[in-house]
């Protein structure tokens, strides 16, 4: 087999970045006891560090924090004003291999930027800041036996990944190379042995780092609910995620793969179907039905998770929304908060007298913090209005746009701009906004009629529009527009025409 000594001999380190890489994290260090926000120095330093593209931190391929100078401007000064996040920072500037000091310094915001933090004051992670392109050099050493199949597993997090890689390039390579250029050897791997993609390639690859966002976001706070249009991708990209956290390529794999469940609410569904509940059963032997206790899909996911707390468990549940949040969740309001996870958070469920004693959850159920719990949801979906407030404080809430959803879907460049403009269409009706969009999905379902516009409008999209339409005045001239945009030609004015 193939060894790191080997590697680092054909390929080396990035020498034009080495000396100012060096520079810089001894200067980083120097720090670390009188850092001072106040102070105009470390100001500078700070937005060096987390911004500047020249600090040789951020290495191949890789993108800084914000670059708009407003947002991260604002961004930059409300941090250095959170004494939580100073702590924080300090703490793990002290600290820089605990993982644990690490996430508490990323807090909910994208982590992106902080393992930048990461690559300054420790060299036992790497300065390839992309979970995608991280996951690519591992399987490429995997590949060419440098380094064992599953060594590394690509479903734990960016920080333990780098570790568990390092380890073993510190144990081939020694004391003799120092850490600045073991640090930069990974690099170099991607630079110089993984072959650079292109057409379809990028923009597959543009949107794993795409995903990759999410991923950092779900990791950080446990609990993510996807919104936005009808049709924008949020159950695709759900599954995107699964499967990125997981460590698997494709949705049949996925659907295989016992750290990952899926689940649809509906109005009917409740307690028992998600957490416990009695079930008739009827024994070969048995006259009577009796009723035993069952566990429902989440609890028993969550035994599942108990036994493997090293790895992700990724739950989902779509059309989250379509359920009555508190009677399927119960007690469960307490223990999915991301800061009530795990024995901390345990609860006493409605049956708990009934448990057995060899249950893992006999003194009390609690979710493990290894299960991730991701929502989708449309947001012009009646039921969208009772969602439960309590519930909404313990998700993420992020939007996918029927313009993001266009290219994450790949939707060709003519098809686009027909969606764009019915989409502005329907913004410029009273009483429709951009939850009312059309999103790509819709248009993907070009391909059953051939590429047939006219058999798309009037199976699928004429349809729902009426729907938008139902008790609006002049119902049909509005429809009549929308028809008009979606063939790119101009709508008639509904405003004069009411006048």
């Amino acid at each position: 087999m193939a060894n790191i000594v080997k590697l680092y001999a054909k390929i080396g380190y990035n020498k034009e970045r080495y000396e100012g890489f060096k520079t810089f994290v001894e200067e980083a260090r120097r720090r670390i006891e009188n850092l001072n926000v106040d102070g105009e120095k470390d100001k500078n330093f700070l937005k060096k560090m987390l911004q500047d593209k020249e600090n040789e931190v951020s290495s191949y391929g890789q993108s800084p924090a914000p670059e708009n100078s407003g947002s991260f401007k604002e961004w930059f000064n409300n941090k250095i004003k959170d004494k939580k996040f100073i702590n924080n920072l300090k703490n793990y500037m002290r600290n820089p291999d605990d993982e644990k000091c690490f996430n508490e310094l990323c807090s909910k915001d994208d982590n992106a930027v902080f393992k930048r933090i990461a690559a300054t004051y420790t060299q036992n992670v790497s300065t390839i800041l992309s979970n995608t392109s991280f996951n690519e050099i591992v399987k490429h050493l995997e590949k060419v036996k440098i380094i064992p199949q599953g060594s590394i597993r690509l479903s734990d997090s960016w920080f333990k990944k780098n570790q568990d890689l390092m380890k073993i390039i510190n144990d081939q390579l020694g004391d003799s190379v120092d850490p600045y250029k073991k640090s930069l050897f990974v690099a170099q791997i991607m630079e110089k042995c993984i072959p650079q993609k292109k057409g379809e390639d990028m923009q597959e690859t543009a949107f794993e780092k795409y995903v990759e966002k999410y991923v950092d976001l779900l990791e950080n706070s446990k609990n993510l609910i996807l919104t936005g249009a009808p049709g924008t991708g949020k159950t695709y990209l759900a599954k995107k995620i699964a499967m990125q956290m997981i460590g698997v390529s494709d949705e049949r794999e996925l659907k295989a793969n016992e750290r990952y469940a899926f689940v649809q609410f509906h109005p009917s569904y409740d307690y028992t179907d998600f957490v416990e509940g009695l079930r008739p059963s009827k024994e070969k032997e048995q006259k009577d039905v009796s009723f035993n206790l069952k566990n429902g899909i989440f609890k028993e996911f969550c035994k599942t998770a108990l036994d493997n707390l090293q790895q992700n468990f990724i739950f989902i549940i779509d059309e989250i929304n379509r359920g009555e949040i508190s009677k399927i969740f119960g007690e469960l309001f307490f223990s999915i908060d991301p800061s009530y996870r795990g024995i901390d958070g345990k609860v006493k469920t409605q049956y708990q007298n009934m448990i057995i004693d060899s249950d893992s959850f006999y003194d009390g159920f609690y979710v493990p913090e290894n299960v991730y719990i991701i929502g989708t949801m449309n947001d012009i979906d009646r039921s969208v209005e009772s969602f439960d407030f309590a519930m909404r404080r313990r998700f993420v809430w992020e939007e996918i746009t029927a313009e993001q959803s266009a290219e994450n879907m790949k939707l060709p460049e003519d098809t686009e701009g027909i969606m764009n403009s019915l989409n502005k269409a329907i913004s410029k009706i009273e009483g429709l906004n951009s939850s009312y969009h059309i999103g790509a999905a819709y248009f993907l379902k070009l391909k059953k009629y051939n590429g047939d516009y006219a058999e798309l409008w009037k199976y699928h999209l004429e349809p729902l529009l009426k729907e938008y339409l139902r008790g609006m005045p002049d119902e049909k001239t509005k429809l009549s527009n929308l028809e008009k945009a979606y063939n790119l030609q101009a709508p008639v004015d509904v405003s004069e025409e009411e006048k």
